[in-house]
């Protein structure tokens, strides 16, 4: 027995809806069939996405981290890496000091 879904009106360019018909057609599947195949996989890999960016650290990634660290100081030697935050406050400021200026 088949489950009664919702229904989703949308309006789309007739390019588009042609391009959905023609795969929809070589896929052998009903446009619905299609276009619910292709949210479906849409949603899955957004939601993978949104899972991933919310994960805590663990401690392997944290000494991912510091091994990246580690390797860049060796292939950098001698060469230091400020801290770009104290770098863009400056030149914010000489920027106002400049706006201000004119």
């Amino acid at each position: 027995m088949e489950t009664q879904g919702q229904d989703i009106m949308v309006g789309i360019r007739p390019e588009l809806y042609q391009q959905v018909k023609f795969v929809a057609a070589q896929k052998d599947l009903s446009i619905r069939e299609y276009l619910e195949e292709v949210l479906k996989e849409i949603l899955s890999r957004e939601t993978s996405i949104s899972q991933e960016q919310g994960r805590p650290m663990t401690h392997e990634t944290f000494e991912e981290l510091r091994q990246l660290r580690e390797r860049i100081k060796r292939n950098h030697p001698g060469q230091t890496f400020d801290d770009s935050t104290e770098l863009i406050r400056q030149m914010r400021e000489e920027r106002s000091q400049y706006l201000a200026d004119l």
